[in-house]
């Protein structure tokens, strides 16, 4: 599952903001259980002809895909937006060393 509204990074922060990203549930409400397993999983997209300078891919992807990780490997009633900021903050020094922006709203 890709949808545009959760998974399509060469979108802005205003459209796609990391929480809407975190909130993203690949099985969508209603599915029976035969339409469940045919689902994988979820993907992140980002269309590179729009951004071709490594420092503005990384701020569009990071700390987006982070967030997606976490809401795809992780189960619904374990998702907490508030702990994963925290434990994302506490990270973010690896990503500034790494010359990725972090500072997104």
């Amino acid at each position: 599952m890709s949808p545009t509204s959760n998974g399509y990074f060469d979108y802005s922060y205003e459209t796609t903001p990391m929480e809407k990203v975190y909130a993203f549930d690949p099985v969508p409400a209603g599915m029976d259980s035969v339409q469940t397993c045919l689902i994988l999983g979820g993907q992140a997209n980002f269309w590179s002809h729009i951004d071709r300078t490594e420092a503005r891919i990384d701020q569009q992807i990071y700390p987006r895909l982070i967030a997606l990780s976490e809401a795809l490997w992780s189960p619904l009633n374990s998702k907490n937006y508030r702990d994963f900021q925290n434990r994302l903050n506490q990270g973010k020094g690896w990503l500034n060393r790494s010359d990725v922006p972090t500072d997104h709203n």
